[in-house]
């Protein structure tokens, strides 16, 4: 186990089994109402647009999110119940095919109604549900992958990381793109352009 990996999974223990359910349950709160307003307040004509080759754009990440965190509250949900998901973990990077052809009104409110039943599933979590039922959740740090498997407790604070993370990557493609780094890197994709110009 690498030091991040032994990191990653003693905050899970003491920040997900340890810590008391009101705790879990304003935390998975407040990042969900963050993430909704971040993305619900950027304007259309940015969320397509990559802020380098190869990198995801707002629209991407946001569809990102949705195709993970939907099976993750049935995850989450049959925790609650005491029961293990059947299956192997939710794989990472999942991606639409047709990711830049959706409606980004429609993303924005599909993102919001998922994150919506997430956040109700841990409020409305009773303090005494057992610890018992687990699930394998593949964890990503520094492009290293591994399995971690995970009481609800620690799962609700998975997503929440993982929704963190997400959100400062949508505002680190923001600032690149109001940065002016993008039309500097257009521009010199067209010198022909430039020398008429």
């Amino acid at each position: 186990m690498t030091p991040d990996q032994a990191r990653a999974s003693e905050y899970l223990r003491r920040a997900g089994t340890l810590a008391p359910v009101a705790d879990i349950r304003r935390k998975v709160a407040e990042t969900v109402r963050e993430l909704d307003e971040l993305v619900a307040g950027i304007p259309e004509e940015v969320v397509r647009t990559r802020p380098r080759p190869g990198r995801w754009c707002v629209q991407e990440v946001v569809d990102h999110l949705i195709l993970s965190h939907r099976p993750a509250a049935e995850e989450l949900a049959a925790l609650l119940q005491g029961e293990s998901p059947e299956g192997g973990p939710i794989p990472a990077s999942l991606q639409s095919p047709d990711a830049m052809e959706k409606d980004w009104p429609a993303l924005v409110r599909e993102m919001s109604a998922v994150h919506g039943r997430l956040a109700a599933l841990v409020a409305e979590a009773p303090e005494d549900t057992p610890l018992l039922a687990r699930a394998p959740v593949v964890m990503v740090i520094n492009e290293v992958h591994w399995i971690e498997v995970l009481d609800w407790k620690e799962y609700a604070m998975a997503f929440r990381a993982h929704a963190l993370g997400h959100a400062a990557q949508i505002r680190a493609i923001l600032a690149e793109l109001s940065s002016g780094e993008v039309e500097r890197e257009k521009k010199e994709e067209r010198p022909e352009e430039n020398s008429r110009s």
